[in-house]
C-alpha cells in the first residue's frame, strides 16, 4: 500500500507538475466506478465490524477475476452490449 501511494502521489504528481499527463477515458467511464464499488464494499465490512470468511473471499476474488477478464477482453467491447 505504501509503495502504491508513493507512486501515485509523489511520482505521478511530480511528473504531472512538469508535464501534463493524459488520463484515458476508460478510467472515468469504467475503472473509477469499479474502484468506488470495491472501496464501499470494503468500508461497509470494516464499519460493521464483520470479518471476511471464505465465501466473501471467493466472491471478491471472483469479482477481481471478472474485472481482469474485462480488462483483457476490452472494456470498449462491453459497451456495445449495454443499451
Amino acid at each position: 500500500v505504501g509503495s502504491n501511494l508513493f507512486n501515485l502521489l509523489l511520482v505521478a504528481g511530480g511528473v504531472s507538475a512538469v508535464y501534463p499527463l493524459d488520463v484515458p477515458e476508460q478510467i472515468g467511464r469504467f475503472d473509477l466506478w469499479i474502484m468506488l464499488a470495491a472501496t464501499l464494499t470494503l468500508f461497509a465490512y470494516l464499519a460493521l465490524g464483520k470479518r471476511f470468511r471464505r465465501r466473501e473471499g471467493v466472491l471478491l476474488l471472483s469479482a477481481y477475476g471478472g474485472y481482469i477478464t474485462l480488462q483483457a477482453y476490452g472494456v470498449s467491447n462491453l459497451y456495445q452490449w449495454i443499451p
